[in-house]
């Protein structure tokens, strides 16, 4: 990213930054914080994971806002629904380990959030973060969250997370070589947690009380990962 670019961006940053505090609506918060969601995403293209399995993504915030992130964290706990689920995304996109550890709150265990729409998008950011704290609270989701929609969300981001980690490996061409049945290269042993990923997607594939669309969700991640 170039010089001009990077300046442009904090400009923005800073515009979406002043109207999330001082917005005199809920409407307008949400909207400042749906804008600052969306700026990182010029830079990233099509990449959606800003960490991995192991460890959470730094903080996008350039350090000349130090204290950013903070104050946007503190919109999660905004009165209103849809101003938290547009905070959300935006922690999602700006947002470190620390974010991830309180978006893991927000979506399993006691301080977890009542509305079911603030929750997927905790799913979503989890999955964009990365990091431990982000698989843990996943996982959890996966199998126990109350809302059939967030188990779906959970269960699809921890799927695609273990096999961005350990895609398939690629097909070559055959050129020259004359035998087509010779072995294919295996794929790369999983890792600790991508292995806990597994073990999650098969307790719920094997679960004959889960909804059948969630087993079969499971069954297809759960069989890429054995591949």
């Amino acid at each position: 990213m170039s010089g001009e670019i990077k300046l442009e961006l904090e400009d923005e940053v800073r515009f979406w930054l002043d109207r999330l505090k001082h917005s005199g609506t809920d409407r307008e918060k949400a909207e400042a914080a749906s804008e600052l969601a969306q700026l990182p995403v010029r830079t990233r293209g099509a990449v959606r994971t800003r960490g991995s399995l192991a460890v959470a993504a730094p903080s996008e915030f350039p350090q000349s806002l130090g204290t950013a992130l903070g104050m946007v964290l503190e919109d999660l706990r905004h009165r209103n629904p849809d101003v938290r689920r547009q905070v959300v995304y935006a922690v999602g996109e700006w947002g470190d380990e620390l974010a991830a550890r309180i978006l893991a709150k927000m979506l399993s265990g006691h301080g977890n959030d009542e509305d079911e729409s603030v929750r997927r998008a905790a799913v979503s950011a989890l999955g964009t973060i990365g990091g431990p704290d982000a698989i843990r609270a996943l996982r959890s989701a996966a199998d126990e969250d109350g809302s059939e929609a967030v188990r779906y969300d959970a269960i699809s981001t921890l799927a695609a997370l273990a096999l961005q980690a350990f895609p398939r490996p690629p097909v070559r061409t055959r050129g020259a070589v004359r035998t087509r049945g010779a072995a294919t290269r295996p794929r790369q042993e999983l890792s600790p947690a991508a292995r806990e990923i597994l073990e999650t997607l098969v307790k719920i594939r094997d679960n004959n009380k889960e909804k059948e669309y969630l087993r079969k969700l499971a069954e297809t991640a759960a069989g890429a990962l054995q591949d």
